[in-house]
Parts: structure tokens; C-alpha cells; sequence
């Protein structure tokens, strides 16, 4: 365990991946499983050609309606893509693209893909990272897509960071009780 010097998730991947020494970089939540099988699939994809890629979500749940969310991870849509499904790349090409935007707040996952995609080749595994599906379980589904979909929105016109944040926290309910 290391602790970064600060605050932000994408500052802390950089963090991590600065202290890594492999040349290829994992990213996973905490509260994220991946499949039994991530090191063999990865080196698999590495001989493919591939630089960087990762998983469609199966949330944590038997909630039909979190099973039918999870169905679309398997697209190449933004709608489809967040952190949860986990992350892997090369470590040349994370270095190439500067890593993790460290002033992001939200949206660093979609950041760097879409950066690290103009060069390199994307796999996305027809194989489950296991999710918490806490998010969806403090907040309705229709919440956690609302809020989802006004971050994207207003993402893509260019609002701020800080803006993005303090509307998500608005928007939804992390910790009951």
C-alpha cells in the first residue's frame, strides 16, 4: 500500500503508476473484481496487438435492471464506459499520453481512453468485472443514469471540473446511515 501525496483519483493512478515497475499498468477499484483470468487475458491481448483496453460490468446484484445495464459494457459507446469495468495499459503509451489528466475530478477514465485510443488499439474483453453495485443501491437506477448522463452533457459543452463535481454530489447519495 502507497499513499499519494494527493488528493484525486487521477492524480493517485498517476501516483501508482509512477511507483510501478512493470510495463504494463492495471487500474481497479477497490470495490471491482476482475475475472479470475485478467493476467492471461491481458497478456493475451498484449500479443494481439492490443495497448490497452478492459471489461464489460456484471454489478455485484440480481436486480434485472442492473443485469440489463450491465448487457451494454460489452459496446464501444461512451454510454457503455466508466472506471468500474477496469482499466489496463501499456506503460509506454500512458507515458506517451501524460497519464491520468491529475485536474480532473470526474471523467479521467474517459479522458485518457479517448487520448491513449488515438494511437493504439483498444480490446474490450468479453469477460465480467464483478462491481459493487452500491452506487445503484443508495440512489435509484433512474438516479445514478440521470446523474450519469447530465455529467456526460455537460463534460462534452466544457464545464468546469469543479462544476461537475459539486452537481454529481448534488445529484446522488454515497453513504446511507
Amino acid at each position: 500500500v502507497i499513499i499519494s501525496p494527493q488528493k484525486g483519483r487521477a492524480a493517485q493512478m498517476n501516483f501508482g503508476a509512477s511507483m510501478a515497475t512493470s510495463d504494463i499498468l492495471y487500474f481497479i477499484h477497490a470495490d471491482t473484481l476482475p475475472p479470475p483470468s485478467f493476467f492471461t487475458d491481458i497478456n493475451q491481448a498484449l500479443k494481439e496487438g492490443f495497448e490497452l483496453g478492459r471489461y464489460r460490468t456484471r454489478f455485484q446484484s440480481k436486480n434485472r435492471i442492473l443485469q440489463f445495464n450491465a448487457f451494454f459494457t460489452r459496446f464501444d459507446l461512451l454510454v457503455c464506459y466508466g472506471g468500474d469495468q477496469t482499466f489496463f495499459i501499456t506503460k509506454k503509451l500512458f507515458k506517451s499520453v501524460g497519464g491520468f489528466n491529475a485536474d480532473m475530478q470526474l471523467m479521467e477514465d474517459y479522458d485518457i481512453v479517448t487520448r491513449a485510443r488515438a494511437l493504439a488499439r483498444y480490446k474490450i474483453f468479453q469477460k465480467d468485472a464483478k462491481v459493487s453495485a452500491r452506487k445503484y443501491e443508495n440512489n435509484t437506477w433512474l438516479q445514478v443514469q440521470r446523474a450519469n448522463f447530465i455529467i456526460v452533457q455537460m463534460y462534452k459543452k466544457g464545464a468546469s471540473q469543479e462544476s461537475l463535481a459539486e452537481k454529481y454530489r448534488r445529484l446522488l447519495t454515497y453513504r446511507k446511515g
